[in-house]
């Protein structure tokens, strides 16, 4: 859960079963679930900003019934 900013480096790993391991980034309003990327996430006064730099993260509403969106 972030409030505040904060920029993410993330690669895939996955588990000892071979499953990927899942990394989520949580604000009041967004739910950000990483594919593999490089992206920068800014919370502040109840206003979400990502930025991508690289790879691609799916953004949704944390608080909407509303289909996810692909950042790449």
């Amino acid at each position: 859960k972030l409030d505040g900013e904060a920029f993410f480096s993330v690669t895939k790993q996955q588990s000892p079963a071979g499953q990927p391991i899942k990394f989520r980034v949580r604000t009041s309003e967004l739910a950000i679930d990483v594919l593999g990327t490089q992206f920068n996430v800014n919370h502040r006064r109840h206003r979400t900003e990502v930025v991508l730099q690289e790879g691609k993260v799916q953004v949704r509403n944390a608080a909407a019934q509303t289909p996810p969106t692909i950042l790449e």
